[in-house]
């Protein structure tokens, strides 16, 4: 019988594929699209972000279950397990490649050549992921901050910006704190803020798409 799922940031638990969705408050995607449009979501992850590699090592080695999916609940009113939905906060180019590895048709759509076929053991495995659940955004900023701002998954400038002035402006979180906590020196963050916000300005204006 299946259990209600429960925010523990000190459990790795099994969430069906089903139940997943990726996250369109995504720094790096957010201000791209319209809605929340799980595939094209795919289709930018699969044109940018090398999710090919990641599908590649996943159809040969599985998911590794010591790199879990982080998550929130969408839904924390819901009293259905089955019906309980996760955004994937941080693994969501993981996540788009399972979705493509999973489905024919969502390759079809985002023209997601050369993905290899899954064997019927290895697509039983990606049925459920691992996953961490945890509360919410502001419970994980210094990880995806690190992860992204400071360490190996470093995401472009404007993504980095976009995630400082997030942080510093929804949490109240001060600029020398955030980078402190990241492991960044205090004058590149500073600099992200700025040039983030003159950039919302500019736009703001109509001076800047």
């Amino acid at each position: 019988m299946q259990h209600l799922l429960k925010p523990d940031p000190e459990k790795i638990v099994d969430i069906p594929v089903s139940q997943l969705r990726l996250d369109t408050d995504n720094p790096r995607l957010a201000w791209r699209v319209d809605g929340d449009s799980q595939d094209e979501l795919v289709k930018i992850l699969w044109n940018e972000m090398a999710v090919d590699e990641v599908a590649w090592s996943i159809a040969e080695n599985g998911f590794f279950r010591s790199e879990p999916l982080f998550v929130l609940i969408a839904n924390p009113q819901e009293t259905d397990p089955a019906k309980q939905i996760f955004i994937v906060v941080e693994g969501n180019r993981r996540f788009a490649a399972v979705l493509l590895l999973r489905d024919a048709e969502l390759r079809r759509k985002v023209r997601a050549d050369g993905i290899p076929k899954l064997d019927p053991v290895r697509h039983a495995s990606l049925d459920v992921l691992p996953a961490i659940i945890h509360k919410s955004k502001e419970d994980l900023w210094t990880t995806i901050g690190f992860r992204h701002i400071n360490g190996i998954k470093a995401w472009d400038s404007f993504s980095k910006a976009k995630y400082v002035a997030e942080v510093h402006e929804t949490y109240g979180i001060p600029l020398d704190d955030i980078a402190q906590r990241i492991g960044d020196r205090n004058v590149t963050v500073k600099r992200l803020y700025r040039g983030y916000k003159v950039l919302e300005q500019a736009e703001s204006q109509g001076a800047f798409n």
